[in-house]
């Protein structure tokens, strides 16, 4: 009883709160009574349910009410679960709207948008085409010689729009480059969203592993980028094309292709040895999502420094 009495002196300590838990759902009504006058049911589930309160705190004290014999007190509990599980989701949603976006931006600025305007023509041009051979016979009589002319033109048609596509992919124009400032500091902050992950989640107490709630966080995040794995990775081809083609042509002989190539392996291991992924196969290929996505975001990033770096202020004196 002295023991129990003690808590009342320090409730913002959370040792204390778990104590009157347990002292709530105990069989001796004479501690149930002690436990009501110093702190009520009502007032621990607020306390629960405030987010400042550590996880680890919070899963406690919810499996220790649980038991309660009072139903109304059972269904607080749950009620409280739903909370905290709906709140996770809204904060995953909200993440992945900022996610999308910052994407939507970066793609919309390089021309991706008109890149696959273009390649939906050829493609469009290619079904076309297939269609039309299952009746080369019929073409054959009503057309004759002429039909070797709609091949020419379908050909003619894929070769216009698969180059007005390779000109938006390899632009270099001062606005494109003006775009890719502002794409590195979009990047920048998409990678800023990880704190966002990390805010959703309840803090740690001082016996957990601090790198444990952050890799919880970066799994959060990693989630929310991963639906854009292709794309991100069409990005970091996109950006180094670029960056290969203002090297040929500012640098005769240059052994930049080749000095990236050994940059963009180190960045992979250095990535690897971050992460501590011990899997031998490389992150093209690699089948974990989230992780790939960080990867290839992080050698966008840094194709993009090296653009600017490298080439930009060669321009300007110029």
């Amino acid at each position: 009883m002295a023991i129990v009495k003690t808590c009342a002196d320090n409730l913002m300590e959370f040792d204390n709160v778990i104590l009157l838990s347990h002292c709530h759902v105990d069989h001796d009504r004479r501690i149930n009574e002690l436990a009501k006058e110093i702190i009520s049911i009502d007032e621990i589930i607020n306390l629960v349910n405030d987010y400042s309160t550590p996880r680890k705190v919070f899963k406690q004290i919810l499996s220790i009410l649980e038991l309660h014999k009072d139903e109304v007190v059972v269904e607080s509990v749950h009620e409280t679960h739903l909370r905290e599980t709906q709140r996770l989701k809204e904060s995953m949603k909200e993440l992945e709207i900022s996610v999308q976006a910052y994407f939507d931006i970066i793609f919309r600025s390089l021309g991706y948008n008109q890149i696959n305007e273009y390649q939906d023509v050829i493609k469009a041009v290619n079904l076309t085409e297939k269609q039309i051979s299952k009746f080369d016979h019929l073409l054959r009589d009503k057309l004759g010689a002429k039909r070797y002319d709609l091949i020419d033109i379908f050909e003619k048609i894929r070769e216009i729009f698969a180059e007005s596509a390779r000109t938006v992919y390899f632009d270099l124009s001062p606005k494109t480059v003006k775009e890719l400032e502002y794409i590195l500091s979009l990047i920048v902050e998409i990678f800023n969203l990880r704190d966002m992950g990390l805010a959703s989640l309840r803090p740690g107490t001082p016996e957990d592993i601090e790198s444990e709630i952050k890799s919880r966080a970066r799994v959060i995040w990693q989630s929310a980028i991963s639906i854009y794995l292709g794309r991100i990775k069409d990005l970091s081809e996109m950006i180094r094309k670029k960056l290969s083609k203002t090297a040929r042509e500012k640098y005769e002989n240059s052994e930049f292709d080749r000095e990236l190539q050994v940059a963009t392996k180190d960045l992979e291991a250095s990535y690897k040895e971050k992460v501590q992924c011990t899997l031998t196969n490389t992150c093209a290929v690699c089948t974990r999502r989230g992780c790939a996505s960080e990867r290839f975001l992080t050698e966008s990033r840094f194709f993009i420094e090296e653009f600017l770096d490298n080439f930009i202020d060669s321009e300007t004196d110029e």
